[in-house]
């Protein structure tokens, strides 16, 4: 009897090593994403006004608030894609 038992328990194993595991499918999609496009719109570029001092003051204010306006797309990209 006891060599019964054992040979059914090693029929049994063998059949449980022999059975696959099911396949799996894993698929991966890329989804792109882009900035705001509020984000990507060209900055105005200043007037340059040369003609006295005071037009170079203008001037130079303009493009400080130029850059100021490019500066604060750049931190708000970087905040959107730390969000994402």
């Amino acid at each position: 009897m006891t060599r019964f038992v054992i040979g059914l328990l090693c029929l049994s194993l063998t059949a449980c090593a022999t059975t696959s595991a099911p396949d799996v499918l894993v698929r991966t999609v890329v989804e792109k994403q882009y900035p705001p496009s509020s984000l990507t719109v060209d900055t105005e570029w200043p007037v340059e006004l040369d003609a006295t001092n005071g037009d170079l003051l203008t001037t130079i204010v303009r493009y400080r608030a130029a850059l100021k306006s490019c500066n604060d797309d750049k931190v708000s990209l970087r905040n959107w894609s730390q969000t994402k």
